[in-house]
């Protein structure tokens, strides 16, 4: 898009609002988007989300408005608020990487920024991990109905197999993505502060006799709840398929064959038969399953490990950080020791040694690269510690 007296070539009129590399005003109040960083084009451009990714964008709010998703009319996507994780502009041939690193999107001060743009709308979707990470920071935002979807960029896709990467098609995925966070399970409160769920008939589905629902189905089918201020999982049919002796917080997604919840304030692992998998020793429990990787990544006294899924010790429980990233191919853990970064394989070898100040794989837009941070200066580079030029 050129950008002429400020008339805007995609819809013919002039934008009034406050605009800039990272960040649109928009005039639509009933949903923001927050997206990663400006680059080159939005530099050029001194509007966000420019060159391809904003073409992309222009089709995904097309399916957004056709569904109804979007019911305020528009003319083009500057008549929306979008801003972004960070405000630095980031490209190769400017700043040798393509976003900031997570350090960056966590500043107070950037955060302060980014809560001030979005905090009004009721509705904000985040596209990117940059994106996640910058709102999840923002506790004040918990009442507000808040999508994570992928990013639009190509370099999204870039290593993913049987999808579609045309622009149609990243939009499409993306789309889908987001209808189907929004077509989740809502469950209702009555009169006296009980939840439960009626269908449109009013016909009573679920009792109202729970403290609190998840309005999101498992697998279809299960939902967690809470009585007696103990959680537990029922179906459908208000059968009881978890008995209610678990507290909150509880980790789960669609795609995995277990939640991670906690006894007695401590993590454990069940399986959807309520089979203790991982018992409940650990003081955080995530799953490891972004790579088929069968392992739960452990957190006992501020240390973190990684131990299989019969909870046998896969890496010692010795490090201050742990992240499993797919790097050149590889399955491979970023990991913190005594103050320094290094890289190591699930097995404990060291692939590169502990003497970084800080390691991020640039997994989103630079799947084959690692933003490492050496002597305060920060580089980018391949899984054998040489630059990317």
């Amino acid at each position: 898009m050129n950008i002429e007296n400020n008339t805007c070539k995609i819809c013919g009129k002039v934008h009034n609002g406050k605009h800039s590399s990272y960040f649109n005003e928009g005039t639509i109040k009933e949903i923001a988007f927050v997206f990663s960083c400006p680059g080159r084009f939005e530099k050029n451009n001194n509007f966000p989300i420019s060159g391809e990714t904003g073409k992309t964008f222009d089709l995904l709010l097309k399916m957004m408005k056709e569904k109804g998703i979007i019911k305020e009319k528009y003319d083009c996507r500057f008549d929306f608020r979008i801003t972004n994780a960070t405000i630095n502009i980031e490209y190769k041939e400017e700043t040798g990487k393509s976003q900031a690193n997570d350090l960056e999107v966590k500043k107070d001060k950037n955060i302060q920024r980014l809560f001030s743009e979005i905090k009004d709308f009721k509705r904000i979707i985040c596209f990117g991990r940059k994106a996640e990470i910058a709102v999840l920071k923002m506790k004040e935002l918990k009442d507000r109905n808040i999508i994570y979807v992928r990013h639009l960029s190509t370099q999204a896709f870039r290593n993913e197999k049987g999808i579609d990467k045309t622009r149609i098609g990243r939009a499409k995925y993306v789309f889908d993505e987001l209808d189907k966070q929004l077509k989740e399970f809502k469950p209702q409160k009555n009169e006296t502060g009980k939840y439960g769920f009626a269908n449109a008939e009013g016909k009573i589905i679920i009792p109202f006799e729970y403290e609190w629902i998840c309005d999101e189905l498992l697998r279809e089918q299960f939902l967690l709840v809470q009585k007696n201020d103990k959680i537990g999982m029922i179906d459908l049919n208000n059968k009881t398929i978890i008995p209610f002796e678990y507290e909150k917080p509880i980790k789960f997604n669609n795609y995995s064959e277990f939640l991670i919840i906690k006894r007695d304030k401590k993590d454990g692992v069940l399986d959807f038969q309520g089979n203790v998998v991982i018992p409940f020793e650990y003081d955080t429990v995530f799953e490891n399953d972004w790579y088929n990787t069968p392992c739960f990544k452990v957190e006992k006294n501020n240390k973190w490990g990684i131990v299989d899924r019969n909870n046998n010790i896969v890496l010692p429980i010795e490090y201050s950080f742990l992240s499993t990233k797919l790097i050149e191919e590889q399955i491979v853990v970023i990991a913190s020791k005594n103050d320094k970064y290094g890289i190591i394989e699930l097995n404990g070898k060291i692939i590169l040694p502990f003497e970084y100040e800080y390691i991020d794989g640039n997994f989103e837009t630079e799947p084959s690269s690692l933003e490492a941070t050496k002597d305060e200066k920060c580089t980018l580079i391949n899984l054998s510690g040489k630059p990317i030029i």
